[in-house]
């Protein structure tokens, strides 16, 4: 007993002993090297846009946590582990993950790589469903090689969008618009492709396409908005038919010099595409386009990084045929201008621009957690080559989180803010 009284004494001794000594970092030499003076990761006011990012993030966490735990549960089942056995592997090689867009709604693709044994084949199978039946499904097999530096692909899908929005009237149109003339339309779209391409240089690659679609315009879902065919007809605004047949060639070249596919990494990215469409049966439709899309991302200091993106999309009508209204350029797609509604300004050319200031807030498990800072500024016209003006963009700004990994993006999260309100863009 009495060791047992000493033991706890000299217990007690030494847990209060830290409290009464002086610190003695005070007397450390400042100029020590084993005492360097960090750089805080994150500026004051960094941390006040952070915060936010951090309560929204507290939802996803929770979700995220009873995934693993439901999965866990249902895969405990012998059938169940047989499924999951079948659709995954550990290798990666084929695997199944959950996918989302706006214009495609919700669902899952399935991935098989090294497709008859060659090492950047891969076939996917992709299915969606939204909101008013909206549904996309793809099958697509691709980078199929070819001999020497030459691969080819083929892929064919359904896509119907119940609710989308052409801003106008006959009179006022493209940058005229106004918010309050939005008229809905549901579109059909069935697409056959096949692609042949190959490497001209590192990271450089040349794709040629062929592909045959048949679409349909249909009155869209909802009574809150008045129908496209209400207030248009098809000589006020060409493509307000069904049936529409369509052969296309086109060609895209895409160049990136990232030396990491971790995001976002410091390099530039390039695609310039063009191509040529004309209807099959009839001579009304047929057209021509071309874009250019440059992107620059800079790493500045501790994971920040400064993206600049230019682009661009002129389309021409062949000859005295017209072009379809949906195939106009489209400013307010996600990979456009945020903060606007989908399809909200149309028109046959299209220029816009974005900044982007992207920093990290966490690391999660390997995943890093960053925010976004952005502004994005654009406009449509007849023709911007001979009649741009600085009056007619349309400047819109807002913030945003990713999430991303070593192998690149996996989800993006962004609001954005415009003259006419605000937009709510989420994307897996």
């Amino acid at each position: 007993m009495f060791y047992r009284r000493q033991l706890l004494k000299c217990s007690i001794f030494v847990l209060l002993l830290p409290a009464f000594c002086p610190a003695q970092s005070a007397a450390v030499d400042s100029t020590s090297t084993r005492f360097h003076s960090k750089y805080c990761a994150k500026q004051p006011w960094e941390r006040v846009v952070s915060f936010p990012g951090m309560v929204a993030y507290l939802p996803f966490q929770a979700v995220f946590y009873l995934s693993e735990r439901f999965i866990a549960y249902s895969t405990s089942g012998y059938k169940a582990q047989k499924i999951l056995d079948f659709l995954t592997t550990d290798d990666g090689k084929r695997g199944i993950f959950p996918t989302y867009a706006a214009s495609t709604g919700a669902g899952y693709m399935f991935f098989q790589k090294e497709i008859f044994k060659m090492p950047e084949s891969r076939f996917t199978f992709k299915t969606t469903f939204g909101l008013k039946g909206r549904s996309f499904v793809q099958v697509n097999l691709e980078k199929i090689q070819l001999p020497k530096r030459f691969f080819m692909g083929m892929s064919v899908q359904y896509h119907l969008m119940p609710d989308e929005s052409y801003f106008g009237t006959p009179e006022k149109a493209g940058m005229d618009s106004r918010f309050e003339d939005r008229n809905i339309f549901s579109q059909e779209q069935a697409k056959a492709q096949i692609s042949l391409g190959g490497y001209l240089l590192p990271g450089m690659t040349l794709d040629a396409l062929g592909s045959f679609e048949n679409i349909n315009i249909h009155r869209g879902r909802g009574d809150d908005d008045p129908a496209i065919c209400e207030t248009f007809n098809v000589s006020s605004l060409p493509g307000l038919t069904t049936r529409t047949k369509l052969a296309r060639f086109e060609f895209e070249s895409i160049l990136t010099t990232h030396k990491t596919r971790a995001y976002p990494s410091n390099g530039l990215d390039f695609i310039l595409r063009g191509g040529i469409a004309n209807e099959v049966g009839d001579s009304q439709y047929g057209f021509y386009n071309y874009a250019a899309d440059v992107k620059q991302t800079i790493n500045l200091f501790y994971g920040r990084c400064l993206a600049l993106r230019v682009a661009g999309e002129v389309t021409r009508p062949l000859g005295a045929k017209k072009i379809p209204f949906y195939y106009l350029s489209e400013m307010g797609r996600f990979s456009t201008i945020r903060g606007l509604v989908r399809g909200r300004y149309r028109d046959r050319d299209m220029i816009y621009g974005s900044l982007e200031y992207i920093y990290p807030i966490r690391m999660l498990r390997g995943d890093r957690i960053s925010s976004i800072l952005f502004l994005d500024a654009g406009q449509v016209g007849n023709n911007l080559i001979s009649s741009m003006e600085f009056e007619n963009f349309v400047f819109t700004y807002g913030f945003g989180f990713q999430f991303s990994n070593a192998d690149g993006l996996i989800a993006r999260l962004e609001l954005g803010f415009s003259p006419d309100g605000y937009k709510i863009h989420f994307k897996i």
